[in-house]
C-alpha cells in the first residue's frame, strides 16, 4: 500500500490552553519528567510511565472526552455499516485506505463540529483515526471494496472492541507525542537532545512504545457497549461510546504507567 501521510488528510490545530507550544504544567511530577529529557540514560519506557504519573486528573479526563469518543464512535459505526453513505470515494486519485481514512475524518470532524465539542484531545483523536484507517487498509489489495470489507470484518465478527484499540493505541501514541514536543524544544542542545532531529526522534520513540503498550492491553469488556452504542443509533449511543473510551483510556494509562 502506498505510505500516506496522516497529517496530510487534515493538520493540527491549537486549541485555547493546550496548544502544542504551552509547556506541560509547573508541577514536581512534571519536572521529573523533564528531567529525563536531559538524562541519555534515561530508557524511553520510563519516560512513559513517568508521564502517566505526571497526568492530572482534568488531563486524563481530556484523553477521553467527547470529542475523542465521538472519533472512535466514527470508526465502529464504519465498521457496522452505518456511515456507508460517507464512505463513498472523496478523491480517486488517493489509495483506498487514505481514501477510507479522508471520509471518515470528515464524518467525525463534521460531527464534532456540530455538537461544538471541539478539544485539543478530540484534534488528536482525529489523527489516530485516519492512522487506524490506513492500519487497518495495510495489506489489503488496494480496492475501496477490500479496504471497507476489512473493517466491516470487525463488526461481522463481533470486534468492535479489537477494533477500538486500534484507535485507541493510535490515539495514545498521538497524546503522548504532543506531551514530549511541548517541552522538548527547551531542552534541544541538552546531553540528550543534542539537535532537533534527535528531540523529533524521542518523540517518535515514546509514540511507538504507547502503540506498541496499548496493543497489548485487553479491551473485550467494552464489547457489548460498543454493540449496544452502535444498535442504539449516534444520538442515544453516545453516551456508552464516552463510557467504553474512559473504561479503555483508564485501561490503557494503567499499562503505559507499570514501567519495568
Amino acid at each position: 500500500m502506498a505510505k500516506v501521510s496522516v497529517n496530510s488528510l487534515g493538520g493540527l490545530s491549537e486549541a485555547m490552553g493546550t496548544s502544542a507550544s504551552q509547556r506541560s504544567p509547573r508541577t514536581p511530577e512534571w519536572e521529573r519528567v523533564r528531567r529525563l529529557y536531559d538524562d541519555p540514560q534515561a530508557p524511553t519506557r520510563v519516560i512513559v510511565a513517568r508521564i502517566v504519573e505526571a497526568l492530572g486528573p482534568q488531563t486524563r479526563a481530556g484523553m477521553a472526552d467527547s470529542a475523542v469518543a465521538r472519533c472512535m464512535a466514527t470508526l465502529t459505526r464504519a465498521s457496522a455499516g452505518d456511515l456507508e453513505a460517507t464512505l463513498m470515494s472523496l478523491n480517486p486519485d488517493l489509495p483506498a485506505a487514505a481514501d477510507l481514512a479522508a471520509a471518515l475524518r470528515a464524518c467525525a470532524e463534521s460531527d464534532i463540529a456540530r455538537h461544538r465539542e471541539a478539544s485539543r484531545f478530540g484534534e488528536l483523536a482525529l489523527d489516530a483515526l485516519s492512522a487506524s484507517a490506513l492500519e487497518i487498509g495495510e495489506g489489503v489489495e488496494e480496492a475501496p471494496g477490500l479496504v471497507r470489507a476489512a473493517l466491516a470484518r470487525y463488526a461481522d465478527e463481533r470486534r468492535l472492541a479489537d477494533l477500538a484499540g486500534t484507535f485507541v493505541a493510535q490515539d495514545m501514541g498521538y497524546a503522548f507525542r504532543h506531551f514530549v514536543e511541548r517541552d522538548t524544544p527547551a531542552h534541544v542542545g541538552g546531553p540528550r537532545l543534542r539537535t532537533v532531529r534527535e528531540a523529533g526522534a524521542l518523540a517518535d520513540e515514546v509514540a511507538s512504545v504507547c502503540r506498541e503498550v496499548t496493543r497489548k492491553v485487553p479491551l473485550g469488556g467494552i464489547e457489548d457497549d460498543l454493540l449496544r452504542a452502535v444498535e442504539q443509533g449516534p444520538a442515544a449511543g453516545h453516551g456508552l461510546y464516552e463510557a467504553a473510551l474512559s473504561a479503555a483510556v483508564v485501561e490503557s494509562l494503567r499499562a503505559l504507567g507499570g514501567a519495568p
